[in-house]
């Protein structure tokens, strides 16, 4: 079994960070996910092979390692980008995490930056 392993550079990541839309991670009613593609896979090709999402309840922005993601929690069920995890072809070319641990990371990485330097 072949498992997939994606390393973000702290730079990477700072990056992916200014990147953020306005909308993102700021309605606590909403689920909003960073959704990092695997090399060689990049954000661009994930959205070519899902479904066009909902309008009406999704909001998706591609940066240039990551898709952006919101949606609210009550209509998670209907959305097309909620059921990533159902298709295999799909999932095994992303890892998921939610906007608060994305802030996590990035707060990690700033103040990896502060303390060491570069």
């Amino acid at each position: 079994m072949a498992v997939s392993c994606q390393v973000i550079s702290l730079h990477a990541l700072l990056s992916m960070n200014k990147q953020i839309p306005e909308w993102f991670n700021k309605d606590s009613s909403a689920k909003h996910n960073a959704i990092f593609t695997i090399d060689p896979w990049l954000p661009q090709d994930v959205i070519q092979m899902m479904p066009v999402p909902n309008p009406d309840i999704e909001k998706v922005f591609a940066g240039d390692q990551v898709i952006f993601w919101t949606c609210p929690k009550k209509a998670f069920s209907k959305s097309v980008y909620g059921k990533m995890s159902a298709k295999p072809q799909i999932y095994s070319k992303v890892t998921v995490r939610n906007g608060n641990t994305f802030e996590k990371l990035v707060a990690i990485a700033e103040d990896y930056l502060e303390r060491f330097g570069d």
